[in-house]
């Protein structure tokens, strides 16, 4: 799994190097890890999640769904301190 796991999240703009990851929660739908990654010396954590199409028939409209989400959380998060850190952000891929 952790190779997999490793190729796959090489598609995303995430810098440092892969250390390791595990299955993530119980949830029934996606298939979630936990990734960790060292940067710089500080291991970082990202989620990577599988879009179960059978259930998501157009993943490029949920992402973008989620996107406008998030970004307004972040809207509103303005000006709060730790702001950064009460949302989720979104990787993109290269």
């Amino acid at each position: 799994m952790n190779a997999k796991i490793k190729s796959i999240s090489s598609n995303f703009d995430i810098w440092g190097d892969f250390l390791w990851c595990e299955r993530y929660g119980s949830g029934h739908i996606n298939d979630t890890y936990l990734t960790v990654f060292n940067q710089a010396g500080f291991q970082i954590k990202y989620i990577i999640q599988k879009i179960n199409t059978n259930i998501f028939k157009d993943p490029l409209a949920l992402m973008e769904n989620i996107s406008r989400v998030l970004e307004h959380s972040k809207n509103k998060l303005k000006g709060c301190k730790d702001a950064t850190r009460r949302a989720l952000t979104l990787v993109n891929t290269h």
